[in-house]
């Protein structure tokens, strides 16, 4: 049902039409069907409710009857059985009377005939009083059950409703249920009475047939009849279908593209499979109501049953519910398709997506490939290629579309050029691809691809289509379909060279180390007297593929899209002797050879018997590994080798822990040895003992490596105790001496500190290799001990070169670190100063690092102190036997207050360990500020700021121009040093203390301030020949060069301090309009522009009028600024000398000509009749032509004069009047 349902709306996206119909066609039928049998009700074919009562009630009389049978029938029996114990007395009468033998055995015979049968008899009886006694519990409940019956009146009342219609169904139900253990009543006499006996009691056969009949009676009841509605049929009720209805409903509003619905094809995928699981469910139950009403109808008609109108009027309505939801169903789903078959329809392109920038697709393959031979195909790999649907709401539902019919889905091949046979893809799926977009992802698996295709010598494209065949269920055929652009295939082959044997990780890759190439061998071994030792052949190895590189098992070449036949493996074990000598068989060799079954090859092996004389016995066994029938190479030989070897027994001991000690070192040291790993001695006790009897502790010591056969295995242990893979193949152990409480004494060598083992020493002896095991560990000094000073505050002194914190001893706190290493504090102290060997230097090596900021100061020596410069900024450790400590900074690496010098020391002794010695310290600045002097530094708009002012000083040899100058401000007359008293005031510091304390000012413009040129400052003087409004300017104040941080902050907030720049021009003005009438009939009109400019200073102007600075007789090719020769400017001096203020020109930018009424311009019209001279500033108008002007014209100059500090820009413009 869900295929053919998905596989239409596919059909009607693909061709755009709507199918007549509906998903399940045959429910008309069936209901049509369904009304026609219950319309039989009401012809009066099917009996009342009494008459089915009355069928029960004949089938109670029937037990009833059976109850009296067994009851007479037992009460024959029972006379039967006293009959022959009075002939039994009889007999036994005689017996007593009887003169010969022959009597008394004719008499004794038949005494014994008459007690086997009263013995039967009596055994009958008790039967049938048991059946009798449950028949009658059995009757009980039956008749009580029939007397909460229904009457007819009751029945025609209530039928009409299904719970009623459930209920009846339990009480019949119920009643069946009592009924039916009779039905072992017939079985229970037959297993008492054999058909033969049942001859001589033909009572029993009628209570048998009685029974049967009652059986039937009861089946034919309603109970029987109803249950394939009531038993298998789950009633839904009305409310709950409307409820689904409307849930679907929604759905569907989703899938119509409403706002705030999901209307995502993964949604829409997820509601198809909803409202199909829909209708599969409501299918699925009316087909079994349909058919649960037609059987009890069927079974009530044909046995005569009972089945009233009330009940068909009940069934009926039931009946018509589910018409009614079906219909609903049916137009939610034509409703559905109809929205589907529109979102479909607009399908534009199907596009392929490549992963690669070479726009093709990759089809992978697995070889065989030797070196040297010709590769062989062994399996083909998986094709995975993107598409895009537009629009992107397409994709899910394609998906949705391929899991409900896959055949409508094929990826179309062709051979490039020659369109010959090509080879196939086969789609196995097709999902959604996580990124959207209208993307699905279609993986197929290439079939009949040949080497040529891998080698390149053909190639072949792909095209996805999308099509639905003709549907013969529905009778229309779907011609229409969706086909991507074609791609072309590329071969991705991967090779392989080789096949071996090994067991995986935990992480799931290769142990390496445990590789066994084809006719390799894995070695086991089992001691001759241990019987119950079995070895699993193989156990935890298996196949990887390799390419020469890496390492592939079957089932990450699976995963690869790989997948290859199971391997089959045979196994052949053959048994030899220590020379090679192959034995008759396995057991020959004292091998017990089991195999799980044939091609399993999971054999084990156990020796038969303790038997010395089979010692170096071997058990060859041949594992051959079928891959790939066709290729030899692929089907390796793997071998394992089982040995029986000698006995292990032998001793366990205690664990050794060795701790790293100076005295140790020092001893070793100091005699010129390597301390790590030198021989040294360990008595162990006994943990426990598995020597034979023959071989005593003293043998071990006595013995051991007799003939050069000590070995001995060091296992590094991980951090949790657990063995690595890791030997260390330097440790030594031997066992020189053995008390009976202490334990053995071991000579240990060849140990590295900070590792643990797990040893194993062995000796061989005659039968027997005797182990030594115990677990060693070596502790290790620790990797670097430190202490930290408290952090403290030098005090400041002008007359100090260094300024030094307090002493501290750090020896003890050290000592606690490395207690376990060292006898006390004192030794500790004491090994900083022990030579080196060889000849070093006599002290630890010592390493100060001074950290501050970016800065970072590093002092390495050879000495822990003495010829150490004293002054360095460093953590001096003093070699006094207590390690005091005290941090030190010279003053010449202070540069400012907040310097915070982070220190390290780190010292190391001649047995390595790292002692580092840490801490943090500041100099502590005395107060000093910085305070404005009102006279030249004032406060407005919240910003401290100062004016420049030009200084006019002639002196001899100087005139009034070169005695001006604005290059020498004295930014220190701005400000002054202040200290706080002692009642907290700031106060002025005398010149004495400023010279003994060396404070001093710094100032300069901070490298954020916008670009100034022409403004700087150098050794605090200003020089302001810029054209800046302002510029900021940052002071700061040292103290024999250590900056004071807050000096500039401290009294008040000078940060946002200003020099405003100096302008002794403050006023350029023209005027606006100057007319040339043209009425006077001149031949030439000439203007000046110095008629109309001002250019006034300013300064110490009472009159707010300035002093004018143009000579307004004057032309622009002639001096023409004026001046008084006290304020700067003098009579005839160029504007561009650098004497005059360093005037750069006063010149003209730009004219135009245009018509004065409209703007238009009318340098076209009048040529070169307008000119401006830019040398001169003359305006010249030609009139030579005799011609009128028709219109006014205007004539605008742009003029500037620059200067340094502004440029300054105006305009005059001259009408020409027409």
């Amino acid at each position: 049902m869900k295929r053919q349902f998905l596989g239409r709306l596919l059909s009607l996206f693909l061709v755009g039409t709507v199918v007549a119909g509906v998903g399940c066609k045959d429910y008309d039928d069936d209901i049509t069907s369904l009304n026609n049998r219950i319309d039989e009700l009401t012809t009066g074919q099917i009996a009342s409710v009494e008459k089915q009562m009355q069928s029960l009630q004949n089938a109670v009389d029937r037990l009833d009857g059976v109850d009296s049978g067994l009851k007479d029938e037992i009460e024959a029996l029972q006379g039967k059985a006293e009959t022959q114990a009075g002939e039994i007395g009889k007999l036994q009468e005689e017996l007593g009377k009887a003169a010969s033998a022959s009597e008394v055995e004719a008499l004794k015979k038949q005494i014994e005939t008459l007690e086997s049968d009263k013995s039967k008899l009596e055994k009958r009886i008790e039967a049938l009083e048991s059946a009798r006694t449950s028949l009658q519990d059995e009757i009980d409940a039956v008749k009580g059950s029939l007397a909460n019956y229904l009457t007819k009146s009751d029945a025609e009342a209530t039928y009409a409703t299904k719970t009623t219609v459930e209920s009846l169904s339990q009480l019949l139900n119920q009643i069946k249920a009592n009924y039916v253990s009779a039905e072992g009543l017939a079985s229970t006499l037959e297993g008492y009475v054999t058909d033969a006996e049942l001859a001589d009691y033909p009572t029993l056969t009628v209570l048998q047939e009685a029974i049967r009949q009652s059986e039937t009676a009861m089946k034919n009841s309603l109970g029987e009849a109803m249950e394939p509605i009531l038993a298998k049929y789950n009633f839904v009720q009305k409310d709950v279908l409307d409820l689904e209805i409307q849930d679907l409903q929604e759905q569907i509003d989703a899938l119509n593209g409403k706002p705030d619905a999901d209307g995502s094809l993964a949604n829409i995928k997820s509601r198809l499979e909803a409202l199909e699981n829909a209708e599969i469910k409501y299918d699925e139950s009316n087909a079994a109501f349909t058919k649960g009403v037609e059987d009890c109808i069927g079974k009530a008609l044909a046995n005569d049953g009972a089945i009233d109108q009330a009940i068909a009027n009940a069934i009926k309505d039931v009946a018509g519910e589910y018409e009614g939801t079906m219909q609903d169903l049916k137009n939610l789903i034509d409703g559905l398709r109809m929205d589907v078959d529109q979102l479909l329809s607009r399908i534009q392109s199907l596009v392929y997506v490549p992963a690669y920038d070479d726009h093709k697709a990759s089809v992978n393959a697995l070889y065989y490939a030797p070196e040297g031979e010709e590769p062989v195909l062994l399996a083909n790999g998986t094709v995975e290629m993107t598409f895009r649907v537009t629009p992107v709401e397409a994709a899910g539902q394609l998906v949705a579309a391929y899991a409900a019919e896959p055949e409508m889905f094929s990826l179309e091949m062709e051979q490039v050029k020659t369109r010959a046979t090509v080879p196939a893809l086969n789609i196995q799926k097709v999902e959604a691809d996580e990124t959207g977009n209208g993307r699905f992802i279609v993986t197929a698996l290439p079939a009949d691809f040949t080497p040529d295709f891998f080698t390149g010598k053909v190639s072949y494209s792909i095209a996805l289509r999308v099509q639905k065949a003709y549907d013969a269920e529905a009778g229309n055929d779907y011609s229409a379909n969706v086909v991507s652009d074609y791609v072309n295939l590329v071969p991705a082959r991967a090779d392989v060279k080789a096949v071996v044997l090994a067991p995986a990780k935990e992480d799931g890759s290769i142990d390496a180390d445990r590789i066994v190439a084809a006719d390799g061998e894995v070695a086991y071994e089992i001691p001759y007297d241990d019987t119950d030792m079995v070895v699993e052949l193989m156990k935890g190895y298996k196949l990887w593929a390799t390419d020469g590189e890496a390492y592939y098992d079957l089932a990450q070449l699976a995963d690869m899209g790989y997948s290859l036949e199971a391997p089959v493996v045979a196994c052949t074990s053959k048994a030899f002797k220590a020379d090679g000598t192959e034995l008759e068989s396995a057991d020959k060799g004292n091998f017990e050879v089991a195999n799980g079954g044939e091609e399993v090859c999971d054999e084990t092996v156990k020796l038969i018997a303790a038997d010395k004389s089979t010692r170096n016995n071997y058990l060859l066994t041949e594992h051959a590994y079928t891959v790939a029938a066709a290729y030899d190479a692929l089907n390796p030989t793997f071998n394992s080798r089982v040995t029986i070897v000698k006995t292990k027994r032998g001793v366990t001991l205690d664990l050794l822990k060795y701790v790293w000690n100076y005295s140790d070192f020092r001893t070793v040291y100091e005699a010129g040895g390597e301390y790590e790993g030198s021989e040294r001695e360990f008595t162990l006790k006994v943990t426990e003992s598995t020597l034979p009897q023959d071989i005593t502790p003293e043998n071990i010591v006595t013995y051991w490596n007799q003939g050069g056969s000590a070995v001995v295995k060091a296992v590094e242990l991980d951090a949790e105790g657990k063995p690595t893979e890791t030997v260390d193949d330097n440790v030594k152990v031997v066992p020189v001496a053995y008390d009976a409480d202490e334990g053995y004494t071991l000579r240990v060598s060849g140990y590295t500190f900070g590792k643990r083992y797990a040893v194993e020493a062995s000796s061989e002896f005659e039968n027997v290799q005797v182990t030594i095991a115990f677990e060693a560990e070596f502790v290790a000094l620790p990797e670097k001990i430190e202490v930290t000073l408290p952090a403290a505050t030098l005090a400041y002194d002008a007359t100090e070169e260094l300024f030094v914190a307090e002493d501290t001893s750090v020896v003890g706190e050290l000592f606690e670190q490395v207690k376990d290493h060292f006898t006390d504090a004192a030794e500790l102290a004491t090994s900083l100063t022990r030579p080196y060997y060889g000849g070093s230097p006599n002290s630890a090596n010592a390493f100060y690092t001074a950290v501050c900021g970016d800065r970072t100061l590093e002092k390495n020596y050879w000495f822990l102190d003495g010829s150490n410069p004293a002054t360095i900024t460093r953590i001096a450790v003093a070699n006094d036997g207590k390690m005091t400590s005290h941090m030190q900074v010279n003053r010449a690496d202070v540069e400012t207050d907040a310097d915070v010098f982070a220190f390290e020391t780190k010292l190391v002794p001649n047995y390595g360990l790292p002692i580092y010695v840490k801490g943090e310290a500041r100099v502590e600045i005395p107060a000093y500020a910085a305070q404005h002097v009102d006279a030249w530094v004032y406060n407005a708009d919240g910003k401290w700021q100062s004016d420049v002012k030009g200084l006019w000083s002639p002196s001899f040899g100087s005139s009034a121009l070169t005695g001006f100058s604005v290059a020498d401000i004295d930014l220190e007359s701005a400000f002054t040093i202040v200290k706080k008293d002692a009642q907290g005031v700031w106060v002025p510091v005398s010149d004495d203390e400023i010279a003994a304390q060396k404070l001093v000012f710094a100032y300069e413009i901070p490298a954020t301030a916008p670009a100034h040129d022409g403004i700087e400052i150098a050794g605090n003087k200003l020089s302001y020949y810029g054209r800046n409004e302002s510029v900021p300017v940052v002071g700061t104040l040292s103290i024999d060069g250590i900056v004071i941080g807050n000096a500039f902050t401290a009294v008040n907030d000078y940060t946002s301090y200003e020099v405003n720049k100096f302008d002794p021009i403050r006023s350029f003005t023209q005027s606006e309009t100057v007319e040339i009438p043209t009425r006077t009939a001149e031949a030439t009109y000439t203007k000046n522009i110095c008629e109309v400019l001002s250019l006034r200073d300013m300064r110490d102007a009472d009159d707010m009028k300035g002093f004018e600075l143009i000579d307004h007789d004057a032309t622009l090719a002639d001096p023409w600024i004026t001046g008084d020769d006290t304020n700067g400017f003098a009579t005839g001096v160029r504007p561009n000398s650098d004497k005059v203020f360093g005037l750069e020109a006063i010149r003209i930018v730009s004219f135009s000509v245009t018509y004065a009424d409209n703007g238009f311009d009318a340098s076209a019209a009048l040529g070169d009749r307008v000119t401006v001279d830019e040398t001169t500033g003359r305006i010249t108008f030609s009139n030579l032509n005799n011609l009128s002007l028709q219109k006014d014209v205007d004539v605008t100059v742009n003029v500037e004069v620059a200067y340094p500090w502004a440029v300054k820009s105006g305009k005059v413009t001259y009408k020409i009047l027409k």
